[in-house]
């Protein structure tokens, strides 16, 4: 990283390191007084760089290793030999090189120098201090030296594995648990050729070259020993990756399993860069990825040149087609030696990528389909090559009222029908009268997977009873509506033919009755005009409810307008009229006369000659309710609310005896819940028919100033 990247922690550590590696050199100053030899430190420093030349790979954890050098055995035979101030000064000039060598960045490199210097200084120290406190001897020299290698061990180990901790984001005990046992044996390793170097040297100076035969064995052997237990420590981090990115079932899964998988097989950090965005997480501040993810092999760059925000640390990017996987320091530096296993990865990233977004997209499809499916109002459900029903949608189980369907035959389930035959087809399944039973419309079609033995069948229902219904009440109307215009165009033709022919022959008395025949038939007819236009408003989409003007009215007064109008055009019944003086009501009369002209032609329509129609005003709280009773057949309960729909008959329309065309009621409901008011059939005491009208009141008020009688008024008029 370079300086203004690394995070204020480590850059407290490194201040702390190089102030602490200035303090020791003092106190190794003062315990031993320096006398410097540039030749020696001269030969400590050209050793110490030569020793880096000479590497044993050591295995280390996240199937990674780290370096066996004899830098640290040509330190520590310098201090076997030498005063502190020839060894500082060779350690430092080795130091310096080697960074320089190594293309250290400022930082880095200070840190390395000022770690090392320290943990050298430590180890000076620690063995002038005690050399100079118990004097000389074999096991006394042993211990100050074993003692200043640990000193040295201390001080690097708490160092380095600070550092690590705070660049990779690692716990710093856990990070010095694993790093301080394979410090420990690097160290020890250098201290004891150190010791035999020193040995050889006094004893015989011919025998030190010998030393060489058995490094060099070491090397080759550790080499491939290491390498191997690298490759199988490796293969199974990526068997274990290769396994969860197979279970991954989200991108989002894939590219954290990735970032995850890089860091247990290789020790270093990475990130995932898809469609224009970092998939996974990055330093704060980091830029775009610039790399092509269509670029082949893989580019080398400082880790800011290919977006992660971490300084000059080395990095590498490999594209896999949809995106880019950028792999920097974690632990570890990168290597060439991972280079091989990042491509796989990302190889496998890319597979397992594809994989996830087909799998979304085929799951967003089906989902889609289940949607359409479970919530469309046909009836679907899908056979396989047996006939057994593979599908059974929520629409079919309202039809049929069956629930567990799936894997029964479709005869077992709905009988027998064209439900293998491809085409269009009308099913009805029910039994009983043709008036009665629902008609589905069916349309089956084939769906071949693969060859005829896995062929499919879909199945669509569609009930098309209302329809059916619908078209045999038009049907009725045309032959109603007919026979209702026909009928009073017949007595006003023959009146007017009359009056035509034989006007001078006829009486006064007579024309009258026959100018009284026309304006009758000819009111009829316009009231069934109207009624036809008022059906023809109610059943356009711009209009859900007939217009009313409301205003203060007399609801006795439009009543008993309305019954004297019945009862001079109905001569065979006795219409009663039972109702205060006074009622008054916010209404508008001129829809409250169509409401009673519809109920009072029916109640005489349907009732005996002879029989009475009572019609019963009363108040109930604040409502005005308005009773007409017939002594009539009445009307079945289970028939009491269909009789206000539109064109709808208790009589067979080819056998009825009343005439009309069913929109009576229909035009009533729909005017009394224009008014606020509400309508239906109540039971009547006696045989007969009752039909209630609430209507809202405003109040019974006397205009001048009297409150009304509250007691009824009634008349009887037989015609």
């Amino acid at each position: 990283m370079s300086g203004e990247r690394w995070p204020r922690a480590g850059l407290a550590l490194i201040a702390v390191t190089a102030a602490l590696a200035l303090a020791l050199v003092g106190v190794a100053g003062v315990l031993d007084a320096p006398t410097v030899e540039p030749l020696a430190a001269l030969g400590v420093a050209g050793g110490m760089v030569l020793g880096e030349l000479l590497r044993i790979e050591l295995p280390y954890r996240h199937s990674s290793s780290v370096r066996f050098t004899l830098s640290d055995t040509a330190f520590m035979v310098g201090l076997l030999v030498l005063d502190a101030g020839t060894v500082l000064l060779g350690v430092a000039l080795a130091q310096l090189v080697w960074q320089v060598v190594d293309r250290a960045e400022g930082v880095k490199f200070l840190f390395n120098l000022s770690q090392y210097v320290a943990g050298a200084a430590a180890a000076v120290a620690t063995h002038a201090a005690l050399l100079g406190t118990a004097g000389t001897g074999p096991l006394l020299e042993g211990l100050a030296f074993a003692s200043a290698i640990g000193a040295f061990l201390t001080v690097n180990t708490l160092a380095v594995s600070g550092i690590v901790a705070i660049t990779a984001e690692a716990a710093f005990r856990r990070t010095l648990r694993r790093m301080g046992a394979t410090n420990a044996l690097v160290i020890a390793c250098n201290g004891a050729l150190a010791l035999l170097a020193v040995t050889a040297w006094d004893q015989n100076p011919y025998a030190l070259p010998a030393l060489a035969a058995p490094l060099a064995l070491v090397f080759v052997t550790s080499r491939q020993r290491v390498a191997a237990q690298l490759d199988r420590e490796r293969s199974a981090a990526f068997v274990r990756t290769e396994h969860r990115l197979g279970e991954a079932t989200t991108v989002t899964d894939v590219a954290a399993i990735l970032v995850a998988g890089v860091e247990q097989t290789l020790a270093l950090r990475s990130a995932v860069w898809r469609h224009g965005r970092w998939a996974t997480r990055v330093p704060p501040g980091s830029a775009p990825c610039p790399l092509d993810p269509a670029h082949e092999g893989l580019r080398h760059a400082p880790a800011e040149a290919l977006g992660p925000r971490a300084g000059t640390t080395p990095a590498i990017g490999v594209g896999f087609g949809s995106g880019v996987l950028v792999a920097w320091q974690g632990v570890l530096a990168p290597s060439r030696d991972v280079e091989p296993w990042l491509q796989r990865l990302a190889t496998s990233a890319s597979v397992h990528f594809e994989r996830v977004e087909a799998l979304t997209a085929l799951e967003r499809e089906r989902a889609t389909l289940r949607a359409v499916v479970d919530h469309t109002a046909d009836g679907i459900f899908v056979l396989d090559a047996d006939g057994d029903l593979a599908l059974w949608n929520p629409a079919m189980r309202g039809l049929t009222g069956v629930e567990d369907a799936l894997g029964r035959a479709v005869t077992e389930v709905l009988g027998p029908g064209p439900w293998n035959t491809e085409g269009v087809h009308d099913v009805s399944p029910d039994e009983g009268s043709a008036d009665d039973r629902r008609v589905w419309r069916v349309a089956v079609s084939g769906l071949a997977e693969g060859h005829d033995a896995d062929r499919l069948r879909v199945v669509v229902v569609h009930d098309v009873s209302e329809e059916r219904r619908v078209a045999r009440m038009k049907d009725d109307l045309l032959s109603v509506v007919g026979h209702e215009l026909r009928t009073p165009l017949t007595p006003i033709k023959a009146s007017s033919q009359l009056l035509s022919r034989r006007a001078d022959q006829l009486d006064e008395a007579q024309r009258a009755k026959l100018l009284a025949q026309i304006e009758q038939s000819a009111d009829h007819l316009g009231r069934r005009i109207e009624d036809l236009i008022l059906v023809a408003q109610l059943s356009s989409r711009a209009a859900t409810r007939p217009r009313v003007n409301p205003a203060t009215a007399d609801l006795v007064a439009v009543v008993a307008e309305e019954v004297e109008r019945a009862r001079a055009a109905s001569e065979r019944h006795t219409l009663v009229l039972e109702a205060p003086s006074q009622m008054l009501g916010a209404t508008d009369a001129l829809r409250l006369r169509q409401v009673l002209a519809n109920l009072l032609d029916n109640s005489c329509k349907f009732s005996p000659a002879g029989s009475t129609v009572t019609v019963r005003l009363v108040e109930e709280g604040d409502d005005a309710v308005l009773d007409i009773i017939d002594e009539g057949r009445g009307i079945p309960p289970r028939d009491r609310e269909r009789v206000f729909e539109r064109f709808e008959r208790l009589e067979d329309p080819v056998r009825m005896t009343t005439s009309g065309a069913g929109l009576g009621l229909a035009i009533v409901r729909a005017l009394v819940a224009a008014l606020g008011g509400r309508v239906g059939i109540v039971d009547a005491p006696r045989r007969g028919t009752t039909v209630r009208v609430r209507l809202p009141l405003l109040g019974a008020v006397d205009p001048l100033g009297d409150r009304p009688d509250p007691a009824p008024r009634s008349s009887a008029v037989r015609g």
